[in-house]
């Protein structure tokens, strides 16, 4: 009796080693530069800590007017709603495309919200973070504002006062 031909085998398919999938997700922040309006002074030591992360550039409507954004060299540029020539920058340049940049509102607590619509609004910065990446995401958090009593309390008295004078 005779055995069928042996046929060869094929070779073993080569293994290659990928890096390992990333278990925490991390949001791209280099795609979109900064952009932080301003109604209050920006201090020293808030401005040297955007220093320490990046390029920051000063809005001058006399120097940048009719100049897209994107020609500027800054990681943050920050613009002055005080000033109109700032705010018509703001509208005409920013607004329109506000998919490429991350408009953060620095303001007063107790001013009005709904100057601009601005992807966060604060009224002070982060602390110093070991990473650029970690601070910016810091910045673009929602912060969660710490209750009031005495607002509670006196929300409370005149809603009572309210509904005994009915």
């Amino acid at each position: 009796m005779s055995l069928p031909p042996v046929i060869g085998l094929p070779e073993p398919p080569v293994l290659e080693f990928k890096e390992p999938p990333v278990l925490n997700a991390k949001l791209d922040l280099n795609l979109k530069k900064f952009v932080i309006c301003v109604t209050r002074e920006l201090k020293d030591k808030d401005r040297a800590l955007l220093k320490s992360y990046g390029n920051v550039l000063d809005y001058d409507h006399d120097i940048h007017n009719n100049l897209s954004p994107d020609t500027f060299p800054f990681d943050y540029l920050v613009i002055n709603l005080n000033e109109s020539g700032d705010r018509y920058f703001y509208m005409k340049q920013i607004q329109p495309f506000k998919e490429r940049y991350n408009v953060i509102l620095y303001k007063y607590a107790f001013e009005d919200d709904d100057i601009l619509n601005a992807d966060n609004i604060i009224s002070s910065f982060p602390k110093r973070q070991a990473r650029k990446e970690d601070f910016e995401m810091i910045l673009l958090q929602h912060r969660i504002s710490k209750p009031s009593f005495w607002l509670s309390l006196g929300a409370c008295i005149l809603q009572t006062y309210h509904q005994v004078k009915k």
